[in-house]
């Protein structure tokens, strides 16, 4: 397993970024906003240069959070909830529209994972859960099309209608390929799934990227804190990981100023986990 990082959870800057990634000895970056815009939706030029300067740095493309599908299903979706990651689009169809254009950015990057949700919610999973299917088969079948060597790394995530380890395993278990798991133990545990391993026995051997973040328990609600500070057990899941094969990327996302960037923050989660993927 390797370590690596979301762009913008140490600077929304890419020279930054890099300068990051480089001190640090790390061979990839996660790409997600730049600036004011996710990756993908930057004119052309600017996507040149970003390819550019990783190219200059000797660094490659551990995936790209894409905002896909982070969009209302309709209903109840929380269109109040401030959310720095939010898609330009709030509608599906413009989303499924984006797919090409994402997958040409992927492709000339050089990265075959695409981070993506299941739709913006608070209700049940179950109820949906055709609803989702149907359009996530959908956004498959255009992948598929366009690119068929990447992949969309569904990511179970607390604000949407897909959030533990058993929800995003249905659904990918239904769809298959192009679909694989992106494993955030942070965002089920934010989700009210409880034990060392939050659930990650129902996906081992799903998953193709993983993201952590530690969640703490404080006055006034649940806070991201430093990894190793938090109530996640890090050590019992970099051992189930290794465990079931996992052998891709950690991709640090600590949230610790959300919608800003932290290079402290990211400095000090980086010391805890190298040594537990070290160890694994």
């Amino acid at each position: 397993m390797r370590a690596t990082f979301i762009s913008d959870e140490v600077s929304r800057d890419l020279d930054e970024a890099i300068d990051f990634a480089l001190a640090e000895g790390l061979e990839a970056i996660e790409l997600r906003m730049l600036g004011e815009q996710n990756v993908v939706e930057l004119p052309w030029p600017a996507i040149e240069q970003v390819q550019q300067k990783l190219a200059r740095a000797g660094l490659s493309v551990a995936a790209i959070s894409t905002p896909l599908f982070k969009c209302p299903l309709g209903g109840d979706a929380h269109e109040d909830d401030p959310d720095p990651f939010k898609a330009a689009s709030r509608d599906f169809e413009e989303h499924l529209a984006s797919v090409p254009r994402v997958a040409e950015v992927a492709e000339y990057l050089g990265t075959d994972k695409l981070r993506c949700f299941a739709f913006l919610g608070r209700g049940s999973y179950e109820e949906v859960r055709p609803t989702i299917l149907e359009r996530l088969r959908r956004a498959g079948e255009a992948l598929a099309e366009h690119a068929p060597a990447l992949r969309f790394c569904l990511e179970n995530e607390h604000t949407t209608y897909v959030r533990t380890a058993a929800e995003v395993g249905s659904v990918v278990r239904e769809l298959g390929a192009p679909f694989e798991v992106l494993w955030d133990p942070g965002n089920a545990y934010y989700s009210g799934e409880r034990g060392p391993l939050l659930g990650f026995g129902s996906i081992a051997g799903l998953v193709s990227h993983v993201h952590v973040k530690d969640p703490r328990s404080e006055a006034g609600g649940m806070h991201f804190v430093p990894l190793g500070e938090g109530e996640i057990d890090y050590p019992a899941q970099v051992a189930a990981w290794a465990e079931s094969g996992y052998a891709g990327y950690v991709s640090l996302e600590p949230h610790l100023i959300v919608g800003r960037s932290s290079l402290d923050g990211a400095r000090a989660c980086l010391r805890y986990l190298r040594p537990l993927l070290d160890g694994a």
